[in-house]
């Protein structure tokens, strides 16, 4: 239920100010830049890598563009987004950072399920909007949206799965709608399959998948604010549809 700011005390504000992570401070100071309780302004930079390391004393260095330095109190106070690479060397679970992550891109990549489940309940991964994954991968595509699921995911804009196998394919069609419903309005799911996977075979599992609760469109654009899927090939155009409101 919304609730206006304006009727906020100016204690509760700056309660609020603390309670909030940089990037929701940050989209709260950008809605409301004159709004009076809100302050320290939270600063934001755009950084391509970030690598926070333990080295050999113990002591916690943080790595942005190459540039190395110790984490101050004063660094709170800045919010980065990171466009390329985010690195943990080191880093145990007693360690504390305000970290949200938007973006999410795992390339090949193979961990234990249970840092998985780790990664899909971190505090960080409560405003993430977009996660790409590419095949051979471990754990499997499948695995990652029943581990989103179990964390109650329900931030993503953009799933997108590349190189997939027919195995992706093969997912409960009730818990694939589960998913796909579980998410904001608008949210796609881009299904892009792997060169040598067989086309017929991939139609038919579409067809099984999508066919009882999704309908075709020539361009999800013509209902923007729906959930769709795409499924195909790079060289090859898309089969596109949305999730059907009856």
């Amino acid at each position: 239920m919304p609730y206006p700011l304006e009727k906020l005390a100016y204690g509760l504000r700056q309660r609020l100010r603390e309670l909030a992570t940089p990037s929701e401070a940050y989209d709260l100071q950008v809605a409301a830049p004159n709004y009076y309780g809100l302050q320290p302004i939270q600063k934001l930079r755009t950084v391509s890598t970030v690598t926070f390391l333990i080295d050999d004393e113990k002591v916690l260095n943080k790595i942005i563009n190459d540039e190395r330095f110790m984490p101050e109190k004063s660094d709170d106070l800045m919010f980065h987004i990171v466009e390329v690479t985010l690195t943990f060397k080191g880093v145990t679970q007693n360690h504390k950072f305000s970290i949200s992550i938007i973006y999410l891109e795992l390339d090949g990549f193979t961990t234990s399920q249970n840092a998985a489940r780790a990664i899909c309940n971190a505090p960080a991964c409560r405003t993430l909007q977009e996660f790409s994954i590419r095949e051979p991968t471990y754990p499997s595509p499948i695995f990652w949206m029943e581990t989103f699921m179990e964390a109650k995911c329900t931030s993503l804009k953009m799933m997108d799965i590349e190189d997939a196998s027919l195995e992706t394919l093969q997912i409960d069609k009730d818990f694939f709608l589960n998913f796909i419903k579980a998410q904001r309005d608008g949210f796609a799911m881009s299904i892009c399959m792997h060169e040598e996977m067989d086309w017929e075979k991939t139609v038919e599992l579409r067809n099984q998948l999508l066919g009882e609760h999704f309908e075709r469109v020539d361009s999800w654009k013509t209902a923007p604010n729906k959930k769709h899927v795409f499924i195909g090939f790079e060289e090859a155009q898309e089969f596109e549809y949305v999730l059907r409101t009856d």
